[in-house]
């Protein structure tokens, strides 16, 4: 997360985005992760682990297809902000899930 956090910026200009347009998608990603954290933690809660894995395989997959999106802009952000809802939002249902593990 952190990684794509710090880098996704300069490696989408790289890739031919505009800086404004790299640093709209970079925020598209954190968005996801906020509004994607409410969410999988609330799954999380109720369906388990199996969500979590659905999940990740999600935002995997999302960003492999940025790597194919073809430089198509409007496509990179969706898929930027699909990744995020799934692997930092992820990161929620990960405390939840440790919530019901671990005893306080």
């Amino acid at each position: 997360t952190y990684m794509l956090s710090a880098w996704f910026p300069l490696l989408l200009e790289r890739g031919g985005m505009t800086m404004v347009e790299a640093v709209k998608t970079t925020a598209g990603f954190g968005l996801g992760g906020t509004i994607g954290g409410i969410f999988l933690g609330l799954l999380a809660a109720r369906l388990g682990g199996l969500v979590l894995a659905l999940a990740y395989t999600i935002g995997a997959a999302a960003l492999v297809m940025i790597g194919f999106s073809g430089g198509v802009v409007l496509t990179t952000m969706l898929l930027a902000a699909l990744a995020g809802a799934m692997i930092p939002g992820g990161h929620v249902g990960n405390t939840v899930i440790a919530a019901r593990i671990y005893p306080p």
